[in-house]
């Protein structure tokens, strides 16, 4: 059993929101054209909305427009405004299937349409989709953040879809660019050199992420330079990876799976005395039931190792009471079994024994 190198982080990109921002910028001199006075009128009433802030408002102006108006020559760009708010609030199946119908806009950039198409269409893992309205777009012509996010965008398209080079070469130009976006890029273009084997390169990219002040991407790249010490053998490299996440990003996500991190690292190298340390102090801190199991275990276990066989039995049978399962189970109880042989705790051997069988 081993820490996980942990996934792509799933959740609304703030930079990309911000350049798409950036990319709507101010209101355009508003043409009625084609439009109804009803619909030109109903389309300036929710784009008011939305640059306001009002994004509920502004949905619900929008879907109002989007089925009174379906045919609007500004039909798209209402479909592309929803698909901001949507994104924005974290509904990426309805941004995704807004942007599904947008084609040519009128009044919304080009280039902010393809942005967010490639970000929804990444979080709906749909990466060839992602990279046909990516790899339009030239990045060096953009302004330097969303030109960074292109490139961003496209070194993870590439990757999830197995083309490891054309990652690496996105995510380094990235990175190489002064924007907000670089620790993102350095972040994934590690989880690239990973893949690719290059450790040391891997490990690199990471401690340029890890000095970042974005604290998500700074204790993500922590825990994923844990991770693959941990893999690599590398057990105290890898707990001085995961004791950085705990000291300085406790209410990070990647805090909990840094403590099973570090206590598996430290079990492994068999330091039992500082895993059940770790243990102890830290069990209270722990959020996932996942996170908790695993730390239940591996703190019995260590007491066990250490002769302390009593205190091991009971942290061994709290974790049987917390709905541990599957093969993790089986090992608790043989676990368990064997502290109770050693207390000549003979009758509730037996039972546990029933249970083993």
């Amino acid at each position: 059993m081993k820490p996980l190198v942990c996934p792509t982080i799933r959740r609304p990109d703030l930079v990309l929101l911000l350049a798409v921002a950036t990319l709507i910028g101010p209101a355009p001199a508003f043409a009625q054209g084609e439009s109804s006075a009803a619909a030109h009128q109903q389309f300036v009433f929710a784009y008011r909305l939305l640059q306001r802030g009002e994004d509920a408002q502004a949905a619900q102006a929008f879907d109002e427009f989007l089925g009174k108006f379906p045919r609007d020559i500004k039909r798209n760009d209402a479909a592309y405004y929803r698909a901001v708010i949507a994104h924005r609030a974290g509904d990426n199946q309805r941004a995704a299937t807004l942007l599904d119908s947008v084609t040519t806009t009128t009044l919304a950039p080009a280039d902010a349409v393809a942005l967010l198409k490639g970000q929804v269409f990444i979080e709906a893992a749909r990466f060839d989709d992602a990279l046909k309205a990516l790899e339009p777009l030239s990045a060096p012509a953009l302004a330097p953040e969303i030109g960074a996010s292109v490139l961003r965008l496209r070194g993870v398209a590439y990757r999830r879809l197995g083309n490891l080079d054309a990652a690496a070469a996105q995510l380094r130009q990235a990175a190489d660019m002064e924007t907000s976006v670089r620790p993102a890029a350095m972040l994934d273009l590690a989880r690239v050199l990973a893949r690719q084997n290059k450790l040391d390169d891997a490990l690199a990219a990471l401690g340029e992420a890890i000095r970042s002040t974005d604290a998500n991407v700074a204790s993500e790249a922590g825990r994923l330079a844990g991770d693959l010490c941990y893999e690599a053998g590398r057990f105290d490299q890898a707990a001085e990876y995961y004791y950085t996440v705990m000291q300085r990003w406790q209410t990070s996500r990647a805090f909990g799976p840094s403590v099973v991190g570090a206590l598996w690292s430290r079990f492994s190298a068999k330091r039992y005395e500082e895993v059940a340390a770790t243990f102890e102090a830290l069990k209270g801190n722990l959020a996932e039931h996942a996170d908790r199991l695993e730390a239940w275990y591996l703190g019995g276990s260590a007491l066990r190792e250490l002769g302390k066989y009593d205190q091991a039995a009971a942290r061994l049978t709290e974790l049987l009471t917390s709905g541990v399962t599957g093969e993790r189970r089986e090992k608790t109880l043989f676990k368990l079994a064997q502290c109770l042989l050693e207390t000549a705790r003979y009758d509730e051997l037996r039972q546990r024994l029933d249970q083993l069988a």
